[in-house]
């Protein structure tokens, strides 16, 4: 029998805990999320196991704690049908979930709201930039229509990792955020689908502008002194790949173009390199 249930959204996963410890009950906590599903066994109150059991349960607990849409329920079940797989201590598990908990929360408050739309900034960015390859992978899904949630769905990273590099680009001026409302309101103000300028001008940032040949070749010479005279050839196999025209290439795939050569970089230290010289060369570093 189902006895509580509710969104995830307005109740944390040690808050929940805490409520069955102090209610000495038995069953199974189920927290869906789309396509995850996790159970959380629980007797007497206790957190003695989960399923499916992925990985190390702990963490698999940690990560749920950070979910930020979904639905719960508890239903009462008897303690034959409890699973025990977790073997640290009920107490010691809530404080580790709570910690995580409250880390988190101190990152959401910097996010914008997952349904909100992120767009490259066309202002410029603040200071230096020095992007890692999780994040070069993740500006090149953005497209100025996927919504923060669609956006940290579509990069291979936990949740808390994708959300932090969405923070990060957010402060540093490389994205800028599109709610909702506003873009309801603008498609209101035009009596149509179409946007106003503010929108236009953020589309113009997704890629419309078409990347000089000049740029293209400094690009190259800046890939070749790291990769060596094969560079071009390995540009001309990534487009290829890319299903791009060199002489069609807009502003909108760089991100993307940039991270797949960059991989091709045998050093850290020089991908690293590479990344900082290419936010120069291609101007990048006043846009991205």
């Amino acid at each position: 029998m189902i006895i509580l249930n509710g969104n995830i959204a307005y109740f944390n996963l040690s808050g929940l805990l805490r409520f069955l410890y102090s209610n000495k009950l038995t069953g199974i906590l189920s927290i869906r999320k789309k396509e995850k599903t996790v159970n959380i066994h629980i007797l007497s109150g206790k957190t003695l196991g989960i399923e499916p059991m992925l990985n190390d349960p702990i963490e698999q607990l940690v990560e749920v704690s950070t979910w930020v849409n979904g639905e719960f329920s508890f239903e009462l079940a008897s303690e034959e049908k409890i699973s025990r797989n977790i073997t640290v201590p009920h107490d010691q598990l809530t404080l580790l979930i709570a910690k995580k908990e409250k880390e988190f929360k101190e990152l959401k408050s910097s996010l914008p709201p997952m349904d909100a739309v992120l767009v490259m900034s066309a202002a410029g960015g603040i200071g230096e930039i020095r992007l890692q390859p999780n994040e070069w992978n993740l500006l090149s899904k953005v497209d100025g229509k996927k919504s923060l949630e669609e956006l940290v769905h579509a990069v291979d990273l936990d949740e808390v990792s994708a959300f932090a590099i969405v923070v990060k680009l957010i402060q540093k001026g490389i994205l800028n955020v599109v709610t909702a409302e506003e873009t309801a309101e603008e498609e209101i103000a035009q009596g149509k689908g179409e946007k106003t300028k503010k929108t236009a001008a953020a589309s113009d940032a997704q890629g419309k502008k078409k990347v000089s040949a000049d740029k293209m070749k400094e690009l190259e010479k800046a890939f070749m002194r790291y990769v060596g005279p094969m560079g071009t050839i390995i540009v001309d196999e990534i487009l290829e790949g890319m299903k791009l025209d060199r002489e069609e290439i807009h502003e909108d795939v760089l991100p993307e173009l940039i991270e797949k050569m960059s991989v091709e970089i045998e050093s850290e230290d020089d991908r690293r390199q590479f990344d900082e010289e290419v936010l120069k060369v291609m101007g990048l570093d006043g846009k991205i």
